[in-house]
């Protein structure tokens, strides 16, 4: 987006008109990232008022936070009044409560209980993200009467090629698509046309939880429901998508090692990416002094034995890889639902296995480096055996702290593949220097 760029860097406004004109919200939503606040003020004034909504609601909620500081507060106010309530509830989670409050003081009397209800509910929850704005109707109502009314509330409601089928009391009885009523009779009864089996959500679940529920039925959109059962709202497949998005991005960065930034890389300051990554390296840092220390208890076997020394780096790097390999398979498997935590025993079982094939592939090659370096087969013995231990150890460890920590309530991730690498390094050399004690009696 070349000529965005050099229409805000002369303030040439046609041609910038001209260019928002030509991209899409996405395209836009993107670019803006890579904008500091004044040239997103100015871009974001320049767009139609539909268009500008569609890009708003595109930004990350700290993104869509830092646009509205450099806006009037009319601008604001007609922003936070016409987004939808669940992305207003996590615009408003961006904010300082005083903040917060300030503005969902200017949304009108509905709007503002919509929003109030979806903030009441815990973060991270199902009824936190989900929309109160969808479609319902009784069993007892016609096709044609569900298509009136279809056409009366479906402008405000999030989606509508889903209905849902309630009773008296709001009690989700079933569901129905659009496409089942338009191609009904007009008189047809909805109790002949919805399904009764339905995958509903609570509003206490875990978001991810319900978004790779909604992403594994390939649905449009899941109903969450109160502990009555009754109907409260929906969480749309789109909503989902950002979910897991943002999930995987924080997974991964965990994994290797920082704390989740919480906004895209480029709208993150120098001093945000150091806080998310100086607090991992000092606790690395703590574990590589156990390393250090082992080196220095068998500092005499290394003055008597110089070519165990050469070994070192391999033993260390080999554990080290095999244990994040392991770590990032299973967490990932956990991530999309193919490892549970009652399969615990297997997947530790299969990973012990794996780690000893792997061991002694490895410790083939560590065995024929050895022997030219003579010591007999001692030196080679000790390689060999210290290579298979630590990759066995690296694939145990990386297969069953995920699913502990799981079981225990937290996040997997936090198992990074720096952190089993730091754990092995230490553990491999004492392994490797009580083996050369126990075998070449140094």
């Amino acid at each position: 987006m070349t000529d965005l760029i050099t229409a805000l860097d002369t303030r040439d406004i046609p041609a910038l008109r001209a260019s928002l004109a030509e991209h899409s919200e996405a395209e836009l939503a993107d670019e803006m990232v890579r904008l500091d606040p004044v040239q997103q003020a100015l871009v974001f004034r320049l767009l139609t008022k539909g268009h500008a909504l569609g890009v708003f609601e595109k930004l990350e909620p700290v993104q869509q936070a830092e646009l509205l500081e450099a806006l009037r507060a009319d601008e604001t106010a007609r922003i936070i009044e016409e987004i939808d309530p669940d992305d207003r509830a996590r615009l408003l989670d961006e904010m300082p409560a005083g903040v917060a409050t300030r503005l969902l003081e200017r949304v009108s009397p509905g709007e503002r209980r919509r929003t109030t209800v979806l903030l009441g509910y815990a973060p991270e929850s199902a009824g936190r993200i989900m929309t109160p704005e969808y479609v319902s109707v009784r069993a007892s109502t016609t096709a044609g009467r569900a298509i009136e009314r279809i056409r009366r509330a479906g402008i405000d409601a999030e989606t509508i090629y889903v209905v849902y089928v309630v009773d008296d009391t709001r009690r989700l009885v079933g569901v129905v698509s659009l496409k089942d009523l338009v191609l009904a009779e007009p008189d047809t009864p909805v109790a002949e046309l919805m399904a009764t089996d339905i995958v509903t959500a609570t509003t206490d679940e875990d978001q991810e939880d319900v978004a790779r529920r909604l992403a594994d039925n390939d649905f449009l959109a899941i109903p969450v429901v109160d502990r009555e059962q009754r109907l409260v709202g929906i969480v749309t497949v789109d909503d989902a998508l950002d979910i897991l998005e943002r999930e995987d991005t924080e997974d991964v960065e965990r994994i290797g090692g920082a704390a989740p930034l919480d906004r895209p890389y480029l709208a993150a300051g120098v001093l945000t990416v150091f806080r998310a990554r100086i607090w991992w390296l000092f606790v690395l840092f703590v574990g590589l002094l156990f390393t250090s220390t082992v080196l220095r208890a068998f500092e005499s076997s290394l003055e008597a034995v110089v070519a165990l020394t050469f070994f070192i780096p391999l033993l260390i790097g080999t554990g080290g890889n095999a244990g994040s390999q392991t770590a990032t398979t299973i967490i990932r498997a956990m991530a999309i639902g193919e490892v549970r935590l009652s399969d615990i025993a297997r997947v530790v079982w299969k990973e012990m296995r794996v780690g000893l094939l792997l061991g002694g592939a490895m410790a083939s090659l560590g065995v024929l480096l050895a022997i030219p370096l003579g010591r007999g087969a001692d030196l080679a013995v000790v390689v060999g055996l210290a290579i298979t231990s630590v990759v066995m150890l690296a694939t145990f460890v990386g297969s069953i702290l995920p699913l502990t920590l799981k079981r225990g309530g937290l996040d997997p991730a936090v198992v990074s593949a720096p952190f089993i690498a730091t754990f092995v390094d230490g553990t491999g050399l004492l392994l490797y220097f009580t083996y050369a004690h126990l075998i070449m009696g140094i």
